[in-house]
Order: C-alpha cells, then structure tokens, then sequence
C-alpha cells in the first residue's frame, strides 16, 4: 500500500468505517511507515479534543429561527414594493431615455429638408471668380451660396467609370498564380 492511498483512508479508519480486510491491510501499513503513523496520531488526537467539546445548544428553537426568516422576507418585499413608485430611479431614467428620443425625433424632422427645398445645379454655373474693378489683375474669390453649399459640383448627367484591367496577366506558375508575377506584370507595364 501506498502512503497518499492510506492517509486518504485515515479517517475512515478511526471511524471503524473500512471493511475487514482493508482494516487489516491500514494498520498494518501504518505499523511499519512512520509518517503515516504520526499523522494517525495527529488526525486521532484531534478527534478525540473535538469529542471533549461541549455542545453548543442554540437560545431558539428551528421554529424561533424560522419565524425571523419570516419577518424579514416580508421587510424586504415590502421595500421592493415602495422603491417601484415616483421617486424610483428607474422611472426618472426611463423617462430621461423617452425624452431623448422625443428630442431627436423633433430635430430630424425640423433639420430634414422637404424636397420643395432642395436646390439643383443650373445648367450655366455661377462664376466663382470675379474681377475687382478697383484691382485689375487679381482675381477674389466668391463666397458660395448656401444652395451651392449643398450641391457644389454642377452637373446634368451622371459620370459612369469603368475600372481598367491588364489584359495581358500571365501568372510565374501556371497552376498558382503568385503576387511576385503581378507586381512584375504592373510595374513593367505602366513603364
């Protein structure tokens, strides 16, 4: 036997709780291994000074005890109950939440342009620039309208791009196409 094996069984030794032949087989390990026969005596001794203490016998009875649990289960249901009135502080920030919504809800739609006011771009822009007459060579800049604000770039129709591919692309290796091929493939091309 091993001697984490018999220390773990200690206990149960004492307490007359092991079988016959594993009882047998603990006290004759702990005859002949001193560490596992000091802590028998360790584990005994403390045994035998919790036996000698007097019993501690509670001032109330469970019914006593039970009937306090009572009591204050009740208090504290009750405060629940108050705490949920007016002055809650979840109500005051529920209703700081509602307001804020309230409040931005008003703002997009008194910012919100209708489309009666949107302005477009004319056809003939307005000349940004204009010459001074009391300066002959310079040029001022105009400041902008506010309708131009909004739209800054005049134009009628819209402007389509289309990306440019190569159209010459040949990979360094036929079955895996590698970025060493690509850049090699961009770089002499734009030169």
């Amino acid at each position: 036997m091993n001697c984490r094996y018999v220390q773990s069984r200690l206990s149960a030794y004492l307490d007359m709780e092991l079988t016959g032949h594993e009882h047998q087989l603990i006290r004759s390990h702990i005859e002949n291994c001193i560490e596992c026969s000091t802590e028998f005596e360790r584990l005994r001794r403390t045994k035998h000074l919790l036996r000698q203490l007097p019993v501690v016998q509670s001032s109330q009875g469970p019914e006593a005890v039970l009937v306090r649990l009572r009591a204050q289960r009740a208090t504290v249901s009750q405060n629940a109950v108050i705490r949920v009135g007016w002055r809650s502080a979840r109500w005051w920030q529920m209703a700081a939440g509602a307001a804020a919504i309230g409040v931005f809800l008003w703002w997009n739609s008194t910012v919100a342009e209708t489309p009666s006011d949107v302005t477009f771009a004319s056809s003939t822009p307005k000349p940004l620039l204009f010459r001074s007459s009391s300066e002959p060579s310079l040029f001022r800049m105009r400041s902008p309208l506010p309708s131009e604000m909004l739209n800054p770039v005049p134009f009628n129709q819209p402007v389509f791009s289309t990306p440019i591919l190569p159209t010459n692309y040949y990979p360094a290796h036929n079955s895996v196409p590698s970025f060493e091929g690509l850049y090699h493939t961009f770089y002499f091309q734009s030169r």
